[in-house]
């Protein structure tokens, strides 16, 4: 195929950028860079400023005051059945839990060694 827009003398010369079309390119760049640094800043885009810090005084510890004498309280016995610990779906499973499981303190299972 033919270029009908060629120019049959030249056909491998390129067009030529005119002189005037960097110098306009370089001259709206600066005068853009220019004009956002003198610029002031949108009242929206920046945030407010914080408020001076309370401190409020300490409070003076209260007074002791005189307890009157009162008779011991009584000690109270350990619940029947102690809480349990809560427990993870799919957690470890603690050893009081296990079938089987003795009590803290307890003496071991296996028989104490014959003493020589």
């Amino acid at each position: 195929m033919t270029d009908s827009h060629a120019d049959p003398q030249s056909p491998d010369v390129e067009p030529e950028t005119p002189v005037w079309l960097p110098a306009l390119g370089f001259a709206l760049f600066v005068v853009g860079g220019v004009a956002w640094a003198v610029t002031p800043p949108v009242v929206s885009a920046t945030p407010p400023p914080l408020p001076p810090p309370i401190v409020a005084p300490a409070t003076p510890p209260p007074a002791p005051q005189a307890a009157p004498p009162s008779a011991p309280q009584p000690v109270q016995a350990p619940p029947a059945n102690p809480p349990q610990p809560l427990q993870r779906p799919g957690g470890p499973v603690p050893k009081q839990l296990l079938p089987g499981a003795r009590a803290p303190g307890a003496l071991p299972l296996r028989p104490a060694k014959k003493q020589p």
